[in-house]
């Protein structure tokens, strides 16, 4: 026998309504409760319907009666459901009775004037001021303003007053010496702002594109032909600065060359590109292989020129030890007569080693960095020629041990060798100042470099120009009314 609990019976009785439509006794269930919810979803809606059509026609019936031309209180008691009370108790009311009721201010008891109505919605716009801020405020010229304006409340006439104590009106009887001054500032004005529209077009930040993603080190070819064409120029001005000022820099001088590349090449191309830390980096690593670069064109040079031998023998080791240490021996590789006994060297920095490797490296053709950055290269500057005998040690200590042995040229591994070579030729520079011996050998090596390269020297350029004569011919001709056509013709 199935069992009824309690619990059950109490839930039945609750959804069970005794008295239901179908009379006494008849069951039907209470709404659910997303029915309620829904029901009252609508009444709300209905109610806010109602709301907004009846303050639709407050707004209608307020816009007749100024319209119409109204008695201003009438205006002001339909102003707003928020700051006027309305009346509504009537059901039967259609909406078309109002009572309206006045609210005090502070104004209220200053002003018992009421302000004019005007039809017009467009303010009258207020005349010219110049502001003075020192010595007295002349009185305005334009006195029938007020006059003709209704009275305003005490705090308005308070402010009013208080703005002509600071300024005057510029109506159409303007003194004569502002007219002079406006007058001289109008060009200087007009000048100022041309040139800001200038500026601003010369500072207009170009963002560079990245037109390829790639895993691995950026390159130049990844961005679109702008910045292309700015890198290229940024990376030569870069290396040629380089190797003429800091071939071993620190950060800082590395950061200060980097500044310098980049202005001048906003200069060349006329982008001003905004630098991000991947185009730095592009730049800065091009300057790294600067050195890797020369000491590859500079070992077989120096094997050949010297006569190291690859060879693994007994005799070739020792040969090759013995000719290395001989080498490094006060700098005999510098020379181009060199000799074990120091007497007999002669043509310090004349080897024919030191000439063949700057044309190599920077005159190699009429576009290379030697040619294009010639006011970097002219004189050959002392930085980098203090680069090029580092390598050149750098090559011969390869040899040391009588086999090849390869050796990286980095800055903490040579950055003290290098030290040592410029202040070699800051020395012998000081010490020959008198006689001009050390730049004339820099001017030597730039201007065999520059016969090798290919490219004609800079004075001998031909300038194209028109002579005198030939102008005067010209206009003789025009006014005459001839031609170069043969009349026969």
């Amino acid at each position: 026998m199935p069992t009824f609990t309690k619990a059950r019976c109490n839930s039945d009785k609750e959804n069970t309504d005794v008295h239901g439509p179908d009379g006494p006794g008849g069951r039907s269930r209470r709404p659910s409760e997303k029915l309620r919810q829904l029901t009252a979803e609508q009444q709300e809606l209905a109610e806010r319907r109602e709301i907004k059509a009846q303050r639709e026609r407050k707004r209608l019936q307020i816009r007749q009666l100024a319209q119409d031309g109204s008695e201003t209180d009438k205006r002001e008691g339909f102003a707003g459901d928020d700051q006027y009370g309305i009346d509504d108790g009537n059901d039967g009311n259609d909406g078309s009775q109002f009572t309206s009721r006045v609210v005090m201010t502070k104004l209220s008891g200053g002003c018992k004037e009421r302000l004019s109505y005007s039809k017009n919605k467009i303010p009258r716009a207020p005349p010219m001021t110049i502001d003075i801020d020192q010595g007295e405020i002349a009185a305005s010229d334009d006195e029938d303003i007020e006059s003709h304006s209704t009275p305003h409340s005490s705090s308005d006439r308070q402010s009013t007053q208080h703005k002509k104590s600071k300024s005057r009106y510029l109506g159409s009887s303007t003194p004569p010496e502002v007219e002079d001054t406006r007058d001289k500032m109008a060009p200087a004005m007009k000048r100022h702002r041309e040139s800001s529209k200038e500026d601003v077009l010369e500072t207009t930040v170009v963002k560079a594109q990245k037109l390829v993603e790639h895993e691995g080190r950026p390159h130049t070819r990844d961005y679109d032909d702008v910045t292309q064409e700015f890198m290229t120029t940024a990376i030569g001005e870069y290396r040629a600065r380089l190797c003429a000022k800091a071939p071993m820099p620190d950060h800082i001088a590395e950061t200060s060359l980097l500044d310098a590349s980049w202005v001048q090449a906003r200069k060349a191309t006329g982008v001003n590109l905004d630098r991000t830390p991947q185009l730095a980096k592009i730049v800065t690593s091009r300057g790294l292989q600067v050195r890797g670069q020369l000491k590859t064109k500079l070992r077989p040079l120096v094997k050949a020129i010297f006569g190291f031998h690859s060879s693994q023998s007994k005799s070739a080791v020792k040969k090759n030890q013995s000719l290395a240490e001989g080498l490094k021996e006060g700098m005999n590789f510098a020379f181009k007569h060199m000799s074990a006994d120091e007497d007999g060297r002669r043509g310090f920095l004349k080897a024919p080693l030191i000439q063949k490797i700057i044309n190599t490296m920077w005159f190699a053709n009429k576009h290379d960095n030697g040619i294009r950055f010639h006011k970097h290269f002219k004189p050959f500057p002392y930085p980098a020629l203090a680069l090029v005998l580092m390598a050149i040690e750098c090559c011969i200590d390869e040899w040391t041990t009588g086999i090849r042995a390869d050796i990286p040229f980095t800055i903490q591994e040579y950055r003290g060798a290098y030290d040592s070579h410029l202040k070699c030729l800051q020395a012998f520079e000081e010490a020959t100042k008198t006689h001009n011996v050390l730049p004339a050998i820099c001017m030597r090596l730039y201007e065999v470099g520059c016969i090798h390269s290919g490219a004609a020297p800079f004075s001998a350029l031909t300038k194209v120009t028109v002579s005198a004569r030939v102008v005067a011919a010209a206009i003789k001709e025009h006014e005459e009314g001839s031609t170069t056509e043969d009349e026969t013709d």
